[in-house]
């Protein structure tokens, strides 16, 4: 690892593991559609991540959980560009016998 990244992605979490050839953005999310400042939309700033990080080739997606506040931007930067991260990691998610999430219920 090169070093640690945290944008500031307003109300929710990111953090980006850097190495040479690599990265891997953990969480990566907001609650609210913009920032304290209302003038920065939050697409802006997901943008912004999405443009600094393009440049590296190998960029993993770590889900610590299922919560808006650190999912919004993965959405926001895959629906942009639906390979932009080359490696996927997202926690287990129970079913019951008929596939069913008891947890989402």
């Amino acid at each position: 690892m090169k070093h640690i990244e945290l944008p500031s992605v307003g109300y929710g979490d990111c953090t980006v593991l850097l190495g040479r050839q690599s990265l891997l953005m953990v969480d990566c999310g907001s609650m609210n559609n913009k920032l304290r400042n209302p003038e920065m939309e939050m697409t802006g700033v997901f943008s912004f991540i999405q443009n600094r990080y393009s440049p590296i080739r190998n960029r993993s997606f770590l889900l610590t959980h299922y919560h808006r506040d650190h999912l919004w931007g993965f959405q926001h930067i895959t629906k942009r560009d639906p390979r932009y991260f080359t490696k996927v990691f997202l926690p287990y998610i129970p079913v019951d016998e008929n596939g069913y999430c008891p947890v989402l219920r």
